[in-house]
């Protein structure tokens, strides 16, 4: 499998975004990570990077729960309904806590804190690998 074409990080959160970007680059999966802040920003990023990538989505999104509660349900919506040239591999990583499950293909939870042996739990579960060294 190739690397990950691009992840995108949405959190609002300073230092877990500190955190999670740190993991994602010593497990090397992407040489593309783009931070934002909200899930309105997050769907400008995938709509931009679309229209600059033949129609392809980020293939990790991995989103804070708190952006989820606020403005991410529609994110969440507009993704999994959208017809990405690479929609079969999209798959989205939630922080935090929920108080209902997601009803989502290609959505796990990944609780806080993130640590190394959870997110790449998570990460295998989604059908990746790491090219760590």
């Amino acid at each position: 499998m190739d690397k990950i074409n691009c992840i995108l990080l949405a959190d609002e959160n300073v230092s877990n975004t500190f955190l999670v970007y740190k993991l994602l680059r010593k497990l090397n999966l992407s040489e593309c990570i783009h931070i934002v802040r909200g899930g309105t920003n997050a769907l400008s990023f995938v709509q931009d990077f679309a229209r600059a990538n033949n129609n392809a989505c980020p293939e990790l999104i991995i989103i804070n729960s708190k952006i989820i509660k606020s403005d991410g349900s529609l994110f969440l919506d507009l993704i999994c309904q959208n017809t990405f040239a690479n929609k079969h591999n999209v798959k989205i990583l939630v922080t935090g806590k929920l108080a209902e499950p997601i009803e989502h293909k290609d959505v796990i939870l990944l609780e806080e804190p993130v640590t190394k042996e959870n997110l790449l739990k998570a990460i295998g579960n989604l059908g990746f690998k790491t090219f760590a060294a």
